[in-house]
């Protein structure tokens, strides 16, 4: 019967997330499956787009807690209580030969207004059979020794037992308060942080023995501190520190003596001995046994969400991010957010901490959402699939990011690839050399690693690698695209722009060295593929460019295209068959102001912004002829129209660059493959101490420096873009490396 169940939970779960709408609080979204692959053992990974009147990206982990090598593990921040980490940097630090943390989300919600407890979990917290923190009044996700997870109310009863006398244990690790009796582990920090109004007894436990949750535990009393606090915690060592009459009953204890110590959890009647657990948002399960809460305790604002459940039959946990703020994507209330967990396969789940700190972290491709702060932030706790599976580096098995490609008629798409060893751990995120085919009813294969869509059927692709195979399935849609352009690259001082200015415009004539200027009061088409209103303006000085790999095509007189500061000022780019890196040379018309540039695609009959470039003031720059450098990856592998609208200030557009998808992927050096990766807005650097790095922009401005690299040193850029990152060390040559930024 559970079988069979699990069966129709998969089934459902397969037709839900390959549909090509969802219904979400009464609202119909299209679904653009942008990614579907394996993170790691037994673990599914989904990223959706939802368009309806507004966006949502949506990503999944599924964990098939039936695999042998998988465990789930909560980690605080630090390793403390108090404690703050981003999610992925804990996954990294905590990761051992025997236990990767390969997968996982940012958990509980945290005190973030008294100071000295910063990053303290509001809810239950157990780490590695080790309380952390006592459940409370908010529901808890706890996992068993077998797996299998709970959501629900959990109580707590503590008592530590001396021959004939027993004591009642109020809590774990925080605050002490008056007449309370309280254990303090290593989760509480080096030390207990009392005062000296009570007595702590530092106890070890006896050989044999393990802390655990719901079992009797057997420690020796190694000293006993009469009228002492802030008590050194060993490691491998425990305190229970009391006050008033708690202090009096650890006063009859003496060194050597044995002591019980039990830490009881009970949830729906029974006990559990709970081997990790985090909490939740203090409400009622947005999703319980099925039924999605409409009640007073839906969280109707609109936010990042986090999202933790699973399947009926507890086969599946199914983490679940919701990006939100942003015109890409504008968050989910609790209501939504447990409808997208139940077109997932859940049966129950709750909401986690969300806004800012929500994240999803997958080995080797770092952080996969955009956090609505600009970049990940440091939280209380985070909760892990973890995989125990020996290392092993052989491809066994060959995946795309995505199975199935939507492409127009003519477009061509080039599919990245994942290779996964025999235990289906992810080791390389961007496999080179898999070779295409497929049928000429589909389409043709450009360099055995490029498809067009040329042929009149939808069908399938075969890949290749080694002997490994896998299939995407092609579904054409659309347009014929063999009339859009494959990339832009116009620069507004050359002669084919004066030439055709002069065409559309017979007053217009050739801008003179200085400051020349001329209005464009009309939209103008160039190329009847360009649309435009703005003007056209000669910088002062020759037309220098911060990328020394660019020239511009007067080499007297810098012409742009001028955006007004007010009203109406746009350049519209013709709609591309796919697109890959926009990058544009600018200069802000303001001395002393900084300004925007706003980046916008063409959505479903209206704009929508896409992203915004921050430009620095004219001052900014050692000579005003500079251009300022600026780029943002789109990473559209189907067609894509885009404009670029006025900021406050007036803007030069000097030169605009798009490229075609796919085709200005990062490459790295060899010798710092492994000590350099990519990962989303990060830069990781691991393995390169002593050496120093730097991270500039196109324009050279140097955006993060550290002198020194310790063993693991991570970047964090807000936008999308073109990069350089340089390392040096001694009197060694500076290698320049230059990183897009996903």
């Amino acid at each position: 019967m559970k079988k069979y169940q699990l069966l129709i939970v998969l089934l459902i779960l397969f037709l839900q997330l390959s549909a090509k709408s969802l219904i979400i609080d009464g609202i119909v979204y299209d679904v653009d499956t942008i990614s579907n692959f394996k993170a790691g053992p037994g673990t599914q990974h989904i990223a959706l787009k939802l368009k309806g009147e507004s966006s949502l990206d949506v990503f999944f982990l599924k964990v098939d807690t039936s695999n042998p090598y998988i465990s789930f593990k909560a980690a605080l921040g630090l390793d403390s209580i108090y404690g703050r980490e981003r999610t992925s940097t804990t996954a990294i630090r905590k990761s051992t030969p025997g236990a990767t943390y390969f997968a996982g989300t940012n958990a509980d919600f945290f005190d973030v207004t008294n100071p000295p407890y910063y990053g303290y979990p509001l809810s239950g917290c157990v780490v590695d059979n080790e309380v952390a923190r006592i459940p409370n009044n908010r529901r808890i996700i706890a996992f068993e020794e077998d797996k299998i997870p709970s959501i629900g109310l959990m109580t707590f009863a503590g008592t530590v037992k001396s021959g004939a006398q027993t004591f009642a244990i109020n809590g774990v690790n925080h605050l002490r308060d008056a007449d309370q009796l309280i254990l303090y582990n290593r989760h509480n920090g080096k030390v207990t942080r009392t005062n000296n109004y009570g007595t702590e007894v530092l106890v070890k436990l006896k050989t044999g023995e393990s802390w655990g949750v719901s079992k009797t535990i057997t420690a020796v009393v190694q000293s006993v501190n009469i009228n002492k606090g802030n008590l050194a915690i060993p490691k491998g060592y425990a305190v229970l520190s009391g006050h008033g009459t708690a202090a009096t009953n650890l006063n009859s204890l003496s060194v050597n003596d044995e002591v019980q110590i039990t830490l009881n959890m009970e949830m729906d009647g029974r006990k559990f001995n709970v081997t990790q657990m985090v909490g939740s948002d203090g409400r009622l399960p947005m999703l319980y046994e099925g039924k999605i809460e409409t009640g007073t305790s839906v969280w109707n604002e609109l936010h990042p969400r986090t999202a933790i459940g699973y399947s009926y039959d507890k086969k599946l946990v199914i983490f679940c991010v919701v990006d939100g703020r942003s015109t890409s994507s504008v968050g989910v209330t609790t209501k939504q957010l447990a409808q997208l967990m139940k077109s997932a396969g859940a049966y129950t789940a709750y909401n986690m901490d969300g806004g800012g700190s929500s994240a999803m972290y997958i080995k080797e491709l770092g952080p996969v959402n955009n956090p609505s702060d600009g970049s990940e932030r440091s939280v209380g706790n985070s909760l892990y699939a973890v995989s125990s599976a020996p290392q092993d580096s052989v491809i066994s098995e060959i995946q795309a990011y995505n199975p199935t490609i939507r492409i127009a008629k003519n477009a061509t798409y080039k599919p990245k690839f994942l290779g996964y060893n025999q235990y289906g751990a992810l080791i390389y995120k961007d496999l080179q050399g898999v070779m295409l085919s497929c049928s000429s009813e589909v389409g043709t294969i450009i360099s055995n690693t490029t498809f067009k869509a040329s042929g009149t059927k939808d069908g399938v692709i075969t890949a290749t690698y080694n002997g490994k195979i896998t299939r995407l399935r092609v579904d054409q849609i659309g347009n014929d695209v063999s009339s859009l352009v494959e990339r832009v690259s116009e620069d507004f001082s050359s002669p084919e722009w004066d030439a055709e200015l002069k065409r559309l415009n017979p007053n217009y004539s050739t801008l003179l060295p200085g400051t020349d200027f001329q209005n464009m009061n009309s939209v103008d088409y160039y190329f009847d593929k360009y649309a435009f209103d703005g003007a056209m303006v000669s910088e002062p000085g020759t037309p220098n460019c911060a990328d020394s790999s660019i020239s511009h095509g007067n080499s007297a007189n810098a012409i742009a295209f001028r955006f007004r500061n007010s009203g109406t000022s746009f350049m519209e780019f013709p709609e591309m068959a796919n697109a890959g890196t926009i990058t544009v040379h600018v200069r802000n018309g303001n001395n002393t102001a900084s300004t925007t540039l706003t980046l916008e695609k063409y959505v479903s009959g209206s704009w929508s912004l896409l992203n915004t470039f921050n430009l620095r003031a004219k001052n900014a720059y050692s000579a005003t002829s500079v251009d300022e450098v600026l780029s943002y990856r789109i990473d559209s592998p189907t067609p894509v129209k885009l404009r670029l609208t006025r900021g406050d200030r007036f803007i030069s557009l000097l030169r605009v660059d798009i490229t075609a998808y796919g085709e200005d992927a990062s490459a790295l050096p060899e010798v710092f493959t492994g000590k350099v990766s990519i990962n989303e807005h990060q830069v990781i650097l691991n393995g390169l101490i002593g050496y120093k790095a730097t991270i500039y922009n196109l324009s050279g401005v140097v955006l993060f420096s550290k002198d020194k690299i310790s063993e693991n040193e991570i970047f964090t850029l807000a936008d999308k873009g073109v990069y350089l990152l340089k390392l040096e060390r001694n009197n060694e040559v500076p290698v320049a490396i230059k990183a897009m930024i996903k």
